[in-house]
């Protein structure tokens, strides 16, 4: 790629979310058979709009004069052809500032949604028109329409922010499929890109009612996020309350535990008698006890494993033996019921434990 131009496509290929860039190649005409990428001044960009590719454009930089303005040759649906004059960036094109062609390519990309909102919004189905209209209020929505023969399908990419998500940007993708003879919705797909890092990463929505309306839908996913959230934060105060009140009880065998999201705690149990003429006592009972709270506890149970820090699986293993203690857990088991129940039963599980491998 041309030195000069590698910060503006760099930029361009950082909004992976709207762009792709692909096919660099050289602009002069001298250079057409030379491999020599630091000549590269042409490329294509694909246009990312719910999700979909349905515009391109191809982006040549004058080799002769590198600083000139790039000509942009938008490829796309017949209808579309904005004027590259009225692009800002262009006509105030500043070679020093490489934000230009970013600001190029994502003002034709919000005219081509533009032209999407407007193309639904006339395009003679009722249901998905008025649809469209509803959901006009939404800040960056983008909807896009691809026909077919027999179908018509919609796309709707219509971004919110939740708590649920630290108020960072999520988007309720949904594909709603037209019958062009009959004009009734045939089926609708959804689903729900989370921003990245999140702790919901994966959630099942709610099914959607082939009658009822999108904004309708997207009210109940915010409602459904919000008592997900709220189960979300009552479930990690339980953690919380349990798994403190371990460290604080066991604390002279505790090894660690997770003081985050209070998944996890470990403690090594060691059972033994001093023995009259003998410098070491006798070891009844050793293991490492790994408590872990699953993130629907208190409404599902704790898995408990007792693991051996003596014995291995075989001689040729360096894994260690293990086992699941089984404990009677059930909703209605407080913190100082299960605090109390380790403390009781702890000792005669881990000797049992032990002396169950007979070696």
């Amino acid at each position: 790629m041309h030195a000069f131009v590698q910060a503006a496509v760099r930029r361009v290929q950082d909004a992976a979310e709207w762009f792709d860039v692909s096919g660099f190649q050289s602009s002069a005409a001298v250079a057409w058979t030379d491999d020599d990428p630091q000549l590269d001044t042409r490329f294509t960009v694909a246009f990312r709009v719910c999700g979909r590719l349905p515009l391109s454009c191809t982006v040549i930089y004058d080799a002769g004069d590198i600083e000139f303005p790039p000509d942009i040759l938008v490829l796309g649906p017949a209808g579309f052809a904005p004027r590259l004059a009225d692009i800002k960036p262009l006509v105030e094109w500043q070679p020093s500032n490489d934000r230009n062609l970013l600001d190029a390519l994502t003002h034709i990309r919000r005219l081509y949604i533009d032209s999407q909102r407007l193309l639904i919004s006339t395009c003679g189905f009722e249901r998905i028109s008025f649809e469209a209209g509803c959901l006009s209020h939404f800040e960056d929505l983008e909807m896009l329409l691809e026909n077919d023969t027999n179908d018509v399908t919609c796309y709707f990419y219509i971004p919110f922010k939740h708590n649920a998500f630290a108020q960072k940007r999520a988007i309720l993708s949904l594909t709603m499929l037209v019958d062009v003879e009959s004009g009734n919705v045939s089926s609708v797909s959804r689903e729900l890109l989370v921003p990245p890092k999140s702790q919901e990463s994966v959630i099942q929505l709610p099914s959607y009612p082939l009658e009822g309306l999108v904004v309708d839908y997207v009210a109940q996913v915010i409602a459904f996020l919000d008592r997900t959230t709220e189960l979300r934060i009552s479930a990690r105060t339980a953690r919380k309350q349990l798994i403190e009140s371990l460290a604080a009880e066991f604390q002279p065998i505790l090894v660690e535990y997770d003081d985050v999201d209070y998944r996890f705690i470990s403690l090594y149990a060691m059972i033994s008698s001093e023995i009259e003429g003998k410098s070491r006592p006798e070891i009844h009972g050793a293991a490492v006890i790994n408590i872990t709270l699953p993130k629907t506890f208190p409404d599902s149970a704790p898995t408990v494993t007792l693991i051996s820090p003596l014995f291995f699986r075989s001689e040729d293993s360096h894994i260690p033996v293990s086992k699941e203690w089984r404990i009677p857990y059930n909703r209605l088991m407080t913190v100082v019921d299960i605090v109390d129940f380790f403390r009781s039963e702890m000792q005669a599980q881990v000797v049992q434990f032990h002396s169950s491998l007979g070696r």
